[in-house]
């Protein structure tokens, strides 16, 4: 995001109000190299559930998600554990997946989550570090678990994987992927990142800010993107795509909601 801020004040003629900081050094592998945890969101899991013969379309829409709902969620799981309203609605949506997919209750499924790593390194990385600093941290379940149980427990599969992340984890990562230059496996997972608290909105290349922000596409079938209503304060819209006939599951599910 400060790359696209830097960008808009150069295009308006404006000093840069962040310097860049263009060391990337700082996230690269150790030497020697000290893998010191198990990378779960390389593991491939067996796909017990799709049909080989599945030749159903791919379809791709948004869902409209209100304050209200956002807080009506957090209400039903705060009776066991408070969270984040990104947490409650990444693991509301891998629940609504695996429902929606019909997925084998013996099937592993595994939420992949976006976080931001710049105040998880020691020391923090610099304000205005010009890199990729967001990290993919996994939770694994069985599809059967998550769906016969509430919500909290996806919830908590969640939370464990976000108090995972620290400075030595991180670094494990980084000298995992120098050993195995490997991609991530997508089989049984979805990707949840939000992009709602990124300042696009009020970005301005000199004719005034966007009337709407998003991706053109998904990156891979497997992501729900959480972006910020352009109207509404507070209210979202999720971007994502299913074979025809579980989108309509999944859109249904989210309604049940209000």
């Amino acid at each position: 995001m400060e790359f696209i801020n830097s960008w808009a004040e150069t295009a308006r003629g404006l000093p840069l109000s962040v310097q860049p900081y263009l060391d990337r050094t700082l996230l690269k592998a150790r030497n020697p190299l000290k893998i010191e945890y198990h990378h779960a969101e390389y593991d491939v899991l067996e796909d017990k559930s799709t049909p080989r013969n599945n030749k159903e379309e791919t379809i791709y829409d948004y869902i409209y998600i209100n304050e209200q709902m956002i807080q009506k969620l957090k209400r039903q799981i705060a009776a066991v554990r408070l969270c984040s309203s990104y947490v409650a609605l990444s693991a509301f949506a891998w629940r609504a997946r695996a429902k929606a997919l019909k997925m084998a209750a013996d099937q592993e499924t595994r939420i992949l989550l976006v976080v931001n790593t710049r105040d998880k390194f020691n020391p923090p990385l610099p304000k205005g570090y010009f890199g990729n600093a967001v990290k993919f941290i996994s939770a694994v379940t069985l599809a059967g678990d998550m769906v016969d149980k509430p919500l909290s427990y996806a919830v908590g599969k969640v939370q464990e994987a976000i108090r995972s992340v620290t400075d030595s984890q991180l670094r494990s990562g980084i000298d995992y992927y120098e050993v195995h230059k490997t991609k991530r496996p997508m089989g049984c997972t979805m990707i949840s990142t939000a992009w709602s608290r990124l300042a696009f909105g009020s970005t301005d290349f000199g004719w005034g800010e966007p009337i709407m922000t998003g991706p053109v596409e998904l990156p891979v079938d497997e992501v729900i993107i959480f972006l910020a209503h352009p109207k509404e304060k507070g209210s979202l819209n999720a971007y994502a795509g299913l074979p025809t006939s579980a989108m309509r599951t999944f859109q249904k599910l989210w309604g049940e909601i209000v």
